[in-house]
């Protein structure tokens, strides 16, 4: 077994050939996946690729590794940062929907294809009325010529209201707990969220994302949502709008 207490050199190989090495393995328990982090060959470098991933430094020339065993791993060459759809959709994270592309950290969490009469009617009705808000936060703390910043605070079992993005954005957890969003075409997405953990987003020209936002744990969670105004679209009025 491996004693080593720097970072491992274990081999990444495509029908004996050697494409890369891997110095890195981890596991994600919200993914429910085991990953490693690897530098590959170029030519071998496609998401979706399936590689073998040889535990345990094969042929290592360190005094601190003793004579061990290697395992073969079937791997899939996913990019960074890895997402759980990255090897399905391209890292698109699973709440984005056509057009809108997630970049930097994103989560992952289960997804419920739904149609919108499954829903609580209230909720349902609201959509239905058309009552989307301009508004993406609790609280408008700061705008510029550049930025909208908002801050969002939801006691449990407190929702955030239909609501439209049309700018691009980022979202940071200041608090940990659950949520669930239901989304205009039908998806209802719930999430684990992790206090620090960010998600960015992107729309191009005429693309937009409406959704709700509610607080289904036992903690309040908190957000710093900043939205940038020199995007692809015009930023929405909110004089006189409230959340």
């Amino acid at each position: 077994m491996s004693i080593a207490g720097s970072f491992p050199t274990d081999g990444v190989e495509i029908e004996g050939r050697e494409i890369g090495i891997s110095q890195r393995m981890s596991i994600s328990a919200n993914a429910s996946v085991v990953k490693s982090r690897a530098v590959v060959d170029l030519g071998y470098a496609n998401p979706g690729t399936e590689a073998v991933f040889l535990r345990g430094e094969p042929n290592s020339r360190r005094e601190t590794v003793e004579n061990h065993a290697i395992s073969e791993i079937r791997v899939t060459i996913a990019p960074l940062p890895y997402c759980e759809e990255s090897i399905k959709e391209g890292c698109a994270a699973k709440q984005s929907i056509t057009g809108v592309k997630p970049a930097g950290k994103t989560g992952d969490w289960p997804v419920t294809e739904s149609t919108i009469n499954e829903w609580h009617s209230d909720v349902r009705a609201e959509l239905e009325a058309g009552r989307i808000s301009p508004c993406v936060g609790s609280k408008l703390v700061s705008e510029t010529d550049r930025v909208r910043v908002w801050h969002l605070l939801l006691a449990p079992g407190e929702r955030l209201g239909f609501h439209r993005h049309v700018l691009d954005y980022f979202w940071t957890a200041t608090s940990s707990g659950r949520s669930r969003s239901h989304y205009a075409d039908g998806r209802v997405h719930e999430k684990e969220i992790q206090a620090g953990e960010t998600c960015h987003f992107t729309f191009g020209a005429g693309e937009e994302m409406v959704h709700d936002l509610q607080n289904i744990g036992t903690d309040t969670l908190s957000f710093v949502t900043v939205e940038f105004m020199n995007c692809a679209n015009a930023p929405q009025p909110i004089d006189g709008m409230t959340p």
